[in-house]
């Protein structure tokens, strides 16, 4: 069953989270609500990126695929 933006970024959320716990930033079990600044966001981006690297996929082809599936996925609202 397809998922909307809004499960989407619930499930990005969940996974910000994580991440920011991770790293010690985040002590709330619950998935994010707003309370986070943007570079955040880029910082966990940044480090996918790295992940992606050591995986060896680079990350170039990695944003391109992200972008390809963005741009359809917002268009569906």
């Amino acid at each position: 069953m397809p998922i909307n933006n809004r499960e989407r970024a619930d499930h990005a959320s969940e996974a910000l989270a994580a991440y920011l716990r991770s790293k010690g930033e985040y002590d709330s079990p619950k998935p994010l609500d707003g309370f986070i600044e943007d570079y955040e966001i880029s910082d966990l981006i940044c480090d996918l990126l790295h992940l992606s690297d050591a995986l060896g996929f680079g990350a170039a082809q990695q944003i391109s695929r992200a972008l390809i599936h963005y741009g359809p996925e917002k268009a569906e609202g």
